[in-house]
């Protein structure tokens, strides 16, 4: 049930970081079960997840899916959560990117295909109105 949870609900139409999580338990699943090796997992977080992140972000604007449960009351995003921790860490001593770089438009559109964190913000400045820091 992992891999259909991870596309969101069809009864509430909504998607949240819950299905999201459900889609990493998947993965986690089969590496479980040998289908992966250990070697495996860089290019599960950063090339499978990414486009099962692509995939979601059109099924959330296509069909206008809630955001589920608490409404991203937690995260600057109503859908993501694991995209931004992963982010975190591609970031982590990145020589110019820096948090304020959130705020750089150009920087944001520059790196919004090569980092988890970029690409989140970027959605965000898409899909809702006002400045970030509201």
């Amino acid at each position: 049930p992992y891999l259909l949870h991870s596309l969101g609900n069809k009864t509430r139409i909504d998607y949240g970081t819950g299905h999201e999580n459900c889609f990493v338990f998947f993965l986690t699943a089969l590496a479980q079960i040998g289908f992966f090796v250990p070697e495996d997992a860089e290019s599960l977080a950063l090339g499978v997840f990414w486009e099962y992140l692509q995939l979601a972000r059109k099924l959330q604007l296509q069909y206008k899916l809630e955001p589920a449960g608490s409404h991203g009351c937690w995260s600057l995003d109503d859908y993501q959560f694991i995209p931004f921790m992963w982010g975190s860490a591609q970031l982590f001593d990145h020589d110019s990117l820096l948090p304020s770089s959130i705020h750089d438009d150009l920087k944001v559109r520059q790196y919004s295909t090569e980092y988890y964190y970029m690409h989140c913000v970027q959605f965000i400045k898409e899909v809702k109105s006002g400045h970030i820091s509201e």
